[in-house]
């Protein structure tokens, strides 16, 4: 029993010494790089360009930037590299890209790259332009992903806070339309098209709207609509607009129609105001009949029940065809074509559209339509203006229609 014993005790002081050797051995691992955090971020933009650490109300100060929305990472970075204190070190071009690899990148220039951007230097490109070519490459974008951060498009020869803004603007619709941070290629392509006035604020949150990555999220109409509040007015819904709007669409309006309204509103402008960039306008392609049919009705106060009319009135015609041309007008606009359907059946008929009716003798426009009758406005009706006389569906379906005009879009 002394025996096994002892035999025991010396195999566990083997495995013991073993143990203690390999704790010496430096024996290698591999973990995944940790992502790092805003304040890693601003904390290497100290070291890498100042060579000094972060004093509390200037790292305060950057942090908020990169957290509240106020800035890309690239105007971070430009901040620290052109400041007064970086520019007072007098640094040679040499030193400058040598700060301009680690900051962007996270290494040591290689020697190609390194002679490349020093030649461009010393050939008449400016600081701010070889600043360019590093912040806007995959390294830093990479770099920025990995720290959670949103880098931007850094656009030489324009006003550094106007390229912030723009960046910022797109990168809102990224966020608010798609859910993600921009791609670097799309960031840059948005961005490049707005500062050079190639599209405006409207036409590129259009896009993003009628994209196909939009449009597989299948958002409800209220999840729709409250991303029209976020996106176009960088809010939440207020409950009294947002119900209104809902209503809008369950009696007809579309989508393109809501994305109009919000478009062309104050509160957008604002923000376009707000970026620096031109706003635009929007007139609806898909057009519902919510808002034919308001655009007509808000006519009543104008030319109200009984209200003398014949054919002295004219506009675009006389008489009944005059009101038609009116009311058809105010809802699609002067400009919009028109299209003819003879002898058109019931179905045919939307809001909005103008009748021949009574062996072509009287003219009539669309208010309503159900599956079972319209209801419609006419002028020079009994010598008078007339709202709501309803026309059930059989009596169309007869042959009472000689023809349809209509300013839909074929």
């Amino acid at each position: 029993m002394r025996k096994k014993k002892a035999n025991t005790t010396r195999v566990l002081s083997v495995v013991l010494s073993l143990l203690i050797v390999l704790s010496v051995i430096s024996i290698p691992t591999f973990k995944a790089k940790a992502a790092g955090t805003v304040d890693d971020f601003v904390e290497r933009c100290y070291t890498v360009t100042l060579d000094r650490g972060s004093d509390p109300d200037g790292f305060a100060d950057w942090k908020g930037q990169l957290l509240n929305g106020k800035s890309v990472g690239t105007n971070i970075a430009y901040g620290f590299l052109f400041s007064a204190e970086y520019k007072n070190k007098n640094k040679s071009d040499e030193d400058y890209v040598k700060d301009l690899y680690m900051l962007f990148m996270g290494r040591e220039a290689d020697e190609g790259g390194f002679s490349d951007w020093v030649g461009k230097l010393k050939e008449g490109k400016s600081r701010e332009e070889v600043f360019a070519g590093f912040a806007n490459s995959k390294e830093f974008y990479n770099l920025c992903e990995e720290y959670g951060i949103t880098a931007g498009y850094y656009a030489p020869g324009f006003d550094r806070n106007q390229v912030n803004n723009v960046n910022l603007f797109v990168e809102r619709l990224y966020q608010t339309c798609l859910g993600r941070r921009g791609d670097r290629d799309g960031q840059k392509d948005w961005v490049s098209k707005l500062l050079n006035k190639q599209i405006t604020g409207i036409e590129c949150a259009r896009s993003f709207v009628q994209s196909k990555e939009y449009i597989n999220k299948g958002l409800s109409d209220e999840d729709y609509v409250e991303n029209m509040y976020k996106a176009m007015m960088g809010r939440a819904s207020d409950e009294g607009g947002k119900n209104s709007w809902l209503n809008g669409l369950m009696d007809g309006m579309t989508r393109d129609e809501v994305f109009e309204g919000f478009a062309n509103s104050s509160e957008f402008a604002k923000i376009c105001e707000t970026y620096k960039i031109e706003k635009g306008s929007y007139t609806a392609k898909d057009i519902g009949t919510y808002y034919i049919y308001q655009k007509m009705i808000a006519l009543q106060d104008k030319y109200p029940e009984g209200m003398p009319w014949t054919n002295a009135n004219t506009y675009k015609g006389g008489g009944c065809v005059a009101f038609a041309n009116i009311l058809s007008d105010a809802a699609f606009g002067v400009d919009a074509p028109y299209h003819t359907v003879i002898r058109p059946t019931y179905e045919d008929i939307r809001v909005g559209d103008i009748l021949r009716l009574n062996d072509n003798t009287h003219s009539v426009i669309v208010l309503k339509k159900d599956s079972e009758c319209i209801e419609i406005a006419e002028g020079n009706y009994n010598s008078s203006i007339h709202w709501g006389r309803i026309i059930f569906r059989d009596s169309l379906d007869n042959g009472q229609i000689d023809y349809l005009i209509s300013r839909y879009p074929e």
